[in-house]
């Protein structure tokens, strides 16, 4: 709460453990420190800085006692605000960053968007922004989270192009896991549209090959159906093999 407490948490600290997630999930801190240390409230903010480098603002959501220590877990979206409000509203013609740029305007969120894509109609429904963003950013194979107070709503990195590589020799690890995911594969997506000009329900297909996915939304024209239907694949398909 805009309180230097780095000298205390120091003396008192058994561990910190920062986990950094990429997508839709909260980034978390979990502190460990001695049993006799304060509570913190629930909400309380917290600022992590390790080694002079600043990690950003955790909002407290659980706080643990044990015989010997005091376990503080903490997320980087505090979802106790307003994003999680529901509304009803449709929307036209707004282009993608506007909508971020307007809701994170709603809640007092500073925002960061690169994503080209218009929406010719958008309903929200009964629905928090949070919900909203969520499945938008499932729609358009999106990267979203809320990080330092700010919406990010990204392009996801194909591949991870540009990150550097590492060669670790298997003898070196003191324990390594490699995952294989038996999820179904899908060869196509199709989408579904209406046709404004004859005004009639038509149908898209991205690729062509079964087994196909087909969108249950009906969507506005065909250039959108064709654009959702193409994020859905990118999607479905990601890599199923997971290492560490």
């Amino acid at each position: 709460n805009n309180k230097d407490v780095s000298k205390l948490i120091s003396n008192n600290l058994i561990s910190l453990t920062l986990v950094d997630e990429i997508g839709i999930s909260a980034d978390e801190v979990t502190l460990k420190v001695r049993n006799d240390f304060k509570r913190p409230k629930y909400a309380d903010e917290i600022k992590i800085f390790i080694n002079g480098i600043y990690y950003g603002i955790y909002i407290v959501q659980t706080t643990t006692k044990t015989q010997n220590e005091l376990i503080i877990k903490a997320t980087a979206t505090n979802f106790t605000n307003s994003l999680k409000k529901k509304k009803t509203r449709s929307f036209e013609n707004i282009k993608a960053c506007e909508l971020i740029a307007k809701i994170a305007t709603e809640n007092n969120l500073n925002y960061k968007c690169d994503i080209d894509f218009t929406f010719k109609h958008l309903a929200q429904t009964n629905e928090s922004d949070l919900n909203l963003l969520t499945r938008l950013a499932k729609q358009l194979n999106a990267q979203f989270n809320i990080k330092n107070n700010t919406i990010i709503f990204i392009k996801t990195k194909q591949e991870n192009e540009n990150l550097p590589k590492f060669t670790i020799d298997i003898k070196e690890a003191i324990t390594y896991s490699i995952k294989h995911n038996a999820k179904k594969i899908y060869k196509s997506t199709k989408a579904i549209y209406h046709d404004t000009k004859e005004n009639k329900i038509k149908q898209i297909s991205y690729l062509t090959g079964e087994p196909q996915f087909i969108l249950q939304d009906t969507f506005k024209n065909e250039a959108e159906a064709y654009k959702i239907a193409k994020s859905y694949y990118e999607l479905l398909n990601k890599g199923s093999i997971t290492r560490s």
